[in-house]
């Protein structure tokens, strides 16, 4: 299939993009048509399900560009303005192949300020259409609102979006906190569109490119990399958007070894992937290996959304019937000899240290519901305060106070006739979910924590209570009171959690 866009004059792109914001062709519009609670469910959206009756403008852009519907020439006339329609076409974003009805070959869909551009999921006639090697995915998915939801809004100076598809974190990044950004991409088609989306936009200040990941941008530097790539295990490619090796991890695997090259000291690099646990290590420990001689210039944190067995990986395409059986056993030898103990969906962050005063921390975290950029940012600074040479000093002069998402669960048993606490449980979802079993002293330390006593202080607390032994040093349980404020349990002040946790999430 030919791409179906075509570059015209800056003129014809703010016509269509001045339609579209006049016409009310927004997200809330969208689902609040299609009774979505969030514009991913578009995706799921069965053609079965009758089209609204086309009544005004945005009406018609739903129809044409979201649920891919053939449209009478009429109805166009209604509502569409000649200049409109002469300048949809010379975008190659409505065209004619039977007399009187119309369609767009692409879909086209707001997100946020920005309206992105991809290949349709659906056919005029309403059935699936089967995806081809290079198709451009729709940026409007779950996943990719993940994606963009770990990105931090802070000012940067270069930004550069890797395995960019559609452009769609590259010109969320251009128009709105980045100086210059760039979007690069393996296929021609994904390049294509996202040229078309950068006019459309118009984004003066991004540039779209095409190559294998870091080719394009030779001899260059960004303060901040981000990724969202392909990362589904198989044996061969057959999408280019999710196919990425036998484990899943070839191309985050090439990024993350790229980063010492391209990243900037102090640069940070975002990523959302699927990841390998082996026998031999965890994936958090895994990633600073492919850093190699630089391993200790890094800061490594693994947020983890969700954990699959390799069976479960193996089989699902097997269920939604893209895969053979023969695909499925091969799939299972393989991550048998790769020595794979589970697969891990996660998001991945580095920063590259700016000096040499300490090595780079490992951490590796339970995504929580509100798990997001102020959660992660936060996560970044305080580990790195707490692998520093001053962090004893810190915690030992800190007055550190419960978290208010903090809990305790306790087990009874019945012993002697009588039930009995025998086991103790600090738990906390935010902004992490964590989860500690600890000594009964452990709650009563928590408890004593009031905002007042220093960290020096409740050491001697727990000294004087025999809470901890004589020989234990300052220094070790100020290390032990770090640990607690990196479980969410406590905190201390200047590094207090960004406060959403009892905000309800919605996954859109």
């Amino acid at each position: 299939m030919p791409i179906p866009l075509q570059l015209a004059a800056p003129e014809c792109f703010r016509t269509v993009k001045d339609f579209l914001e006049d016409s009310g062709f927004t997200e809330r519009t969208v689902c609040e048509r299609l009774g979505l609670k969030a514009l991913h469910e578009v995706l799921a959206r069965s053609s079965q399900q009758p089209a609204p009756k086309i009544q005004d403008r945005a009406g018609l852009l739903i129809g044409m560009f979201l649920l891919g519907n053939c449209v009478d020439q009429e109805v166009l006339r209604e509502f569409l303005p000649a200049g409109v329609a002469i300048s949809l076409g010379e975008l190659g974003l409505l065209i004619s192949e039977d007399p009187g009805s119309y369609y767009a070959p692409a879909s086209l869909y707001p997100m946020g300020r920005l309206y992105i551009a991809s290949d349709r999921w659906m056919k005029p006639d309403g059935s699936s259409a089967a995806p081809r090697a290079d198709v451009v995915y729709p940026a409007a998915t779950k996943n990719t609102r993940r994606f963009l939801g770990m990105l931090p809004s802070e000012p940067c100076e270069r930004f550069l979006d890797l395995c960019s598809g559609s452009g769609i974190a590259a010109f969320a990044a251009a128009s709105s906190y980045a100086r210059q950004a760039w979007a690069a991409d393996i296929t021609e088609r994904s390049t294509a569109f996202a040229e078309f989306n950068r006019m459309l936009n118009a984004l003066d200040n991004a540039a779209v490119l095409q190559g294998d990941l870091f080719e394009p941008v030779l001899g260059l530097t960004f303060d901040r990399i981000v990724a969202h790539p392909p990362y589904i295990p198989a044996s061969s490619t057959k999408w280019i958007f999710q196919d990425a090796g036998t484990e899943g991890e070839e191309i985050t695997r090439r990024i993350v070894a790229g980063l010492p090259q391209y990243l900037a000291p102090g640069g940070k690099f975002y990523c959302l992937a699927l990841g390998v646990d082996s026998k031999e290590e965890p994936f958090e420990s895994r990633i600073r290996g492919w850093l190699g001689e630089h391993a200790s210039d890094f800061d490594v944190l693994v947020v983890v959304i969700e954990t699959h067995t390799p069976e479960q990986i193996a089989s699902l395409p097997l269920l939604k019937g893209e895969i053979a059986h023969k695909e499925f056993t091969a799939r299972q030898a393989a991550f048998l000899k790769a020595g794979v103990e589970s697969f891990v969906y996660s998001y991945i962050l580095l920063r590259r240290l700016e000096s040499n005063d300490r090595i780079g921390f490992t951490a590796r975290r339970q995504a929580g519901a509100r798990a997001g950029s102020e959660e992660f940012a936060w996560a970044l600074r305080w580990e790195a305060v707490a692998a520093s040479p001053a962090a004893a000093s810190l915690l030992l002069e800190a007055k550190p106070s419960p978290s208010r998402n903090v809990e305790v669960r306790v087990i009874h048993r019945l012993e002697a006739g009588a039930l009995a606490p025998v086991e103790f449980t600090l738990q906390s979802d935010y902004p992490f979910r964590m989860e500690s079993r600890v000594h009964p002293w452990t709650v009563a330390l928590v408890e004593a924590c009031d905002g007042v006593k220093t960290g020096r202080e409740l050491h001697g607390l727990c000294l004087e209570n025999g809470w901890i032994q004589p020989n234990v040093p300052a220094d070790d349980f100020a290390g032990f009171l770090g640990s607690l404020i990196s479980g969410g349990f406590l905190e201390v002040e200047g590094f207090t959690c960004p406060r959403r946790g009892n905000i309800p999430h919605n996954e859109g």
